[in-house]
């Protein structure tokens, strides 16, 4: 496992928006709606487990191209980690779990535990 210290970075909320049923269906899981933004200071590379094709998901927001996801987790979490939309050291993550810091909501500046697969 690659293990990243990030900061939270609060977003616009633009993935709330977006119809989950898609997402749901490729993971087989129950998603929160939207995703949280950590910033971990530098480009980190992504590795594909799977996507969903643009096709099965509305227009929205200018999204062009396939939506691509990584395994991973966040603060012990299962999640998703979604390429596109961000700068590279930017990890936007969907997850079945509602993500919480100590227990509590998250803000802005709150240090996370991403953990990646090698």
């Amino acid at each position: 496992m690659i293990r990243l210290i990030g900061k939270f970075k609060h977003g616009v909320g633009n993935f709330s928006r977006r119809p989950i049923e898609p997402f749901r269906n490729a993971t087989g899981e129950q998603l929160q709606n939207g995703t949280i933004n950590v910033d971990v200071g530098q480009p980190f590379r992504f590795r594909e487990h799977f996507h969903v094709p643009e096709s099965q998901v509305p227009p929205v927001f200018g999204w062009q191209g396939d939506y691509r996801f990584e395994i991973c987790r966040v603060e012990g979490a299962w999640g998703y980690r979604i390429k596109g939309g961000h700068p590279p050291n930017i990890v936007e993550v969907m997850s079945a779990s509602e993500i919480k810091k100590d227990g509590r909501e998250l803000r802005d500046g709150d240090e996370l535990l991403l953990e990646f697969f090698e």
